[in-house]
């Protein structure tokens, strides 16, 4: 009879302990795989023409440098011309709603002037959209 008591007890503890950790592991790993399979290489005509998927590539703009020592000019040429210029080293493209886990956030991706070339990219969120 312990014996029972025993066993029932302990699944009784770790169905209440186990399935949330095992919910949390499925949900988790899922927006893992999602965030994972929306990054794309950089493609200039979707960056010009779809300017709410541009968060798919931004990964790959950061990651690959590819900006990096670009004038102005062709920093311009390259990814357009809407963008903020927060100050004369620094501009700010949107590139749409990135995906959290019980939200959608808008971001931007930064651009850093030194010497008038990029010297520096991030992307961040948008907070004054």
């Amino acid at each position: 009879m312990g014996s029972e008591l025993n066993q029932r007890n302990a699944s009784i503890f770790l169905g209440i302990f186990l399935s949330p950790l095992l919910y949390i592991g499925i949900v988790g790993g899922k927006l893992m795989i999602e965030d994972y399979s929306q990054r794309h290489e950089f493609n200039q005509e979707i960056w010009m023409s779809k300017s709410s998927e541009r968060y798919k590539m931004s990964n790959h703009i950061i990651d690959s440098k590819m900006l990096i020592g670009k004038p102005e000019d062709e920093l311009i040429t390259f990814l357009g011309k809407d963008f903020f210029k927060e100050n004369p080293n620094h501009f700010s493209y949107r590139i749409g709603f990135v995906q959290k886990i019980f939200t959608k956030e808008p971001f931007i991706l930064n651009v850093y002037f030194k010497n008038e070339k990029v010297y520096f990219v991030t992307q961040d969120i948008d907070v004054f959209y």
